[in-house]
């Protein structure tokens, strides 16, 4: 039995053998490597450590977006000096706030998208407080999310969350596309509403 399945292995390794060359005998025309004469010039690597960036200006454009965020810095000391280094405190203003998103943006969402309770994508929950991100049963899974969810989630003290905020609004995707390209990382936007005065909002 041994020597006749080292014969069968024998056989189909002869056969795939036969095959491959087969298949090399029909390539119309062998791969020739470019020889140096023939290739274009190549740039030294402090050559390419000088030159500006193809993103340049595109960065530029997001830098000037996210500098609301950033607390007086310059990008540059931001990316050197707090950027997975130190956290800072960001304090942009109600101004700016409002002209990104606003409450009754929630209500126009809810009108206008099928939002549900927690469902992928577009995910709503309401957070018990304290509960360690325990939703309350009483908003169950699958369940339309009301136009006047903001108002009901405060009047019964919990925190309303929503994420992926820039599938939603226009003007939260285009802020998050300028913190992509300044980033460089897959950014996402929840947002969190909380009643006033809550000593621990969802965890521990």
């Amino acid at each position: 039995d041994f020597r006749i399945a080292i014969d069968r292995l024998a056989r189909h390794i002869a056969a795939a053998l036969l095959a491959g060359l087969a298949c090399y005998s029909w390539q119309a025309e062998p791969f020739v490597w470019p020889s140096p004469a023939s290739s274009e010039h190549v740039a030294s690597l402090a050559d390419r450590l000088s030159a500006e960036s193809p993103a340049a200006e595109e960065s530029a454009a997001a830098c000037d977006a996210v500098r609301p965020l950033l607390g007086g810095l310059s990008c540059r000391s931001f990316l050197s000096d707090h950027w997975e280094v130190a956290p800072l405190l960001s304090r942009p203003g109600a101004a700016w706030a409002r002209a990104l998103f606003s409450l009754r943006d929630v209500e126009r969402m809810a009108r206008l998208w099928p939002l549900r309770f927690l469902r992928n994508h577009g995910t709503a929950v309401v957070h018990t407080p304290g509960s360690g991100f325990l939703a309350d049963p009483r908003w169950e899974r699958g369940a339309a999310v009301p136009p006047d969810i903001v108002e009901v989630a405060l009047a019964a003290e919990r925190t309303f969350v929503l994420h992926n905020l820039e599938v939603y609004s226009p003007p939260v995707a285009a802020f998050t596309r300028s913190v992509v390209a300044f980033f460089h990382a897959y950014t996402q936007v929840n947002l969190y509403v909380s009643p006033a005065g809550l000593e621990v909002v969802t965890s521990p």
